[in-house]
C-alpha cells in the first residue's frame, strides 16, 4: 500500500515538473471576472507650467453608454463622453465639468501634452484613457474631493459656468480658461458624436490583444488607466 502511494506522489511531481502550467495556482481573480478600478480622488496640488493652454469641457452627461455603473446606483444609466484633447503649442490643463455622472473618454491627439486634469462634477465622475502618471484631481459636489481640491455650490447655480469658473481657476491654479467647449452647442469637433466631421480614432488594440482579448473601443488604451471618484461595477 505504501509503495502504491509513493508511486502516485512521484507521478504527480513528474507531471508538475514537466508541465508547470497544469499545477500553477490560479490568479486570485480567476473566475471572478474583470475588476473595476478603485476610487482615487487624486490631488489638486498640480504643478502647472507657466506657459499653458487651459481647455474647459462641459456636458450634462455622456452621449454613449459606459461599460461602468456606480456601485450604489448599478441599475442607473451612466453615459460615456468621448472628447478630443488637441495638440497645442503649450501643454494642456484639461478641466472636465459635468452635472450628471459621466465617463470622460479621453482621445488625446498625437503629440498633445496633458499637464494635468481637473474634474468637477455635481455627481461622481470617471476619466478613462488618461496617462498613468498624469496628475488629476476630483471635486464632486455630492461626493468627495481630492487633496486640496476646491468645492463650491455656486458652480452649480443659475449663473453662467464660465462666469464662476474663471475666477476659481485664477485663484486656485493661476490660469484662466483659454478655450471652452460645451456639448450642448458644440459642432462635435471636440465632443465626438454621430454627426462629427472630425472623429478621432478610438484607442488602438495591439496585435496580441486582438488575438487574446484586451482593450476594446470602450476599454483603456495601452499605457493608460481609468480614474474614478466612486466605487464602480462593470455592467
Amino acid at each position: 500500500m505504501v509503495t502504491w502511494r509513493l508511486s502516485i506522489v512521484r507521478l504527480a511531481i513528474a507531471v508538475c515538473s514537466g508541465a508547470a502550467l497544469l499545477c500553477a495556482p490560479l490568479p486570485s481573480h480567476a473566475g471572478g471576472g474583470e475588476q473595476p478600478p478603485a476610487p482615487d480622488l487624486g490631488s489638486c496640488r498640480i504643478k502647472l507650467p507657466r506657459d499653458l493652454t487651459t481647455i474647459v469641457y462641459y456636458t450634462y452627461g455622456g452621449s454613449k453608454p459606459s461599460r461602468y455603473r456606480l456601485f450604489y446606483e448599478r441599475h442607473t444609466y451612466l453615459g460615456r463622453q468621448p472628447v478630443v484633447i488637441p495638440k497645442r503649442q503649450f501643454p494642456i490643463f484639461v478641466v472636465l465639468v459635468s452635472y450628471g455622472p459621466t465617463e470622460w473618454d479621453l482621445r488625446i491627439e498625437p503629440q498633445a501634452e496633458v499637464a494635468g486634469v481637473l474634474v468637477l462634477g455635481y455627481e461622481d465622475q470617471i476619466v478613462s484613457n488618461i496617462g498613468a502618471t498624469t496628475p488629476i484631481g476630483f471635486s464632486i459636489f455630492r461626493g468627495e474631493t481630492g487633496e486640496d481640491c476646491p468645492k463650491s455650490q455656486t458652480w452649480w447655480g443659475d449663473d453662467s459656468l464660465m462666469k464662476v469658473l474663471r475666477p476659481m481657476l485664477d485663484v486656485e491654479f493661476s490660469h484662466w480658461p483659454d478655450e471652452y467647449y460645451n456639448r450642448g452647442s458644440e459642432d462635435c469637433s471636440y465632443f465626438l458624436c454621430e454627426r462629427s466631421g472630425k472623429v478621432a480614432d478610438p484607442p488602438k488594440r495591439s496585435f496580441w490583444s486582438s488575438l487574446f482579448g484586451g482593450a476594446g473601443p470602450d476599454q483603456p488604451a495601452p499605457g493608460t488607466v481609468v480614474r474614478t471618484s466612486a466605487r464602480l461595477v462593470i455592467r
